[in-house]
């Protein structure tokens, strides 16, 4: 990396991007560089001068934007938008390795009536747990999101049939029945739609309209 900082000084007389940075402190931050090479008369490089920039609150920002953009903010899981892309490279990686992966389609039965009994604030709650503790039972190679709503997606991967897709359901099945840590007396229950996808025969809306049926 600095080797090509030093090949661009030469070449340009000067060099600007982004580093990480360490404080006097040992904080390590994230910098914007200007670095330009001062000259003698006869054309050798005398020194470089370097103003730094801390950009770290400019970087926070482009997180928090990317976050907004492709992570549901109530859960934290991914949303429809990196969903539908990942799933489709699900796809075509399936494709070309003629292999198969599992979809799950998760909902709650009677949301609504959650959220017109015991309110709003209650139905999120339940939201964040449901994505929790089926999030517990999955690996970090497998994908969960949130499609909006009650309704969540997961993608389950190296499942080739539903031989192995069995292997893998019960400790999902055992979530299903979920209690509120508060008090209520209240429980989700938890609809599971599966389906082993062979990618030559799915588009992303099929695949997802499959499990959902």
């Amino acid at each position: 990396f600095y080797q090509e900082i030093f090949a661009t000084l030469a070449e340009k007389g000067e060099w600007s991007g982004e580093i990480w940075n360490r404080r006097k402190s040992g904080e390590i931050y994230p910098a914007w560089v200007n670095i330009t090479s001062v000259a003698h008369e006869d054309g050798q490089v005398s020194y470089f001068v370097a103003t730094y920039t801390d950009i770290t609150t400019r970087k926070a920002a482009e997180n928090e934007i990317r976050n907004m953009a492709f992570y549901d903010v109530l859960t934290g899981l991914a949303n429809r938008t990196l969903f539908y892309d990942r799933l489709e490279q699900c796809i075509t990686q399936s494709q070309r390795a003629n292999s198969r992966f599992a979809l799950l389609f998760v909902d709650l039965d009677h949301f609504k009536d959650i959220n017109d009994g015991h309110g709003h604030g209650v139905g999120d709650s339940v939201l964040r747990l449901i994505a929790e503790v089926v999030g517990q039972h999955l690996r970090s190679e497998d994908l969960f999101a949130r499609l909006g709503g009650d309704e969540f997606v997961v993608v389950l991967a190296g499942v080739e049939g539903v031989h192995s897709l069995a292997g893998r359901l019960p400790a999902l099945v055992a979530a299903q029945q979920v209690g509120l840590p508060d008090g209520q007396g209240l429980s989700a229950q938890i609809s599971l739609g599966a389906v082993v996808v062979p990618a030559w025969e799915h588009t992303v809306d099929s695949a997802i309209h499959t499990a959902d049926l």
